[in-house]
């Protein structure tokens, strides 16, 4: 996670940002740091949930990290801009919910594959 976010921020402030552009700053800050926070709650949330039915530590882990890392981009990056920003990051967490779900299936048949070699 921290090596994704140096590299990323790296990127995202040396090659895409237009440093005359308050709008571009923030839209860099906002991906930083919400990827950041947001793949931390993933990953402590996988961990404490990794031991119940299958399907539980990836989904949950998934939707909290995604909600709390879309409304933290589109915040930082939006807010006070007269941008509609809600109704984006609506739009972006409907996408990445349905990805989350729609990932279950091959995530299952992955550890189906690897119990079942190690038996």
């Amino acid at each position: 996670v921290y090596i994704g976010f140096t590299i990323g921020i790296f990127l995202t402030f040396f090659v895409s940002t237009n440093f005359s552009d308050l709008i571009s700053i923030r839209i860099a800050a906002g991906s930083g740091l919400a990827f950041l926070i947001a793949q931390n709650i993933d990953i402590q949330l996988f961990d404490i949930l990794r031991k119940k039915i299958w399907f539980v530590a990836p989904l949950v882990s998934s939707v909290f990290g995604s909600i709390a890392d879309t409304f933290l981009f589109f915040f930082i990056s939006f807010y006070n801009t007269g941008i509609s920003w809600i109704s984006l990051a609506l739009g972006d967490l409907a996408v990445k919910l349905f990805i989350a779900l729609a990932m279950l299936i091959p995530f299952k048949l992955i550890i189906a594959k690897i119990k079942h070699a190690h038996t």
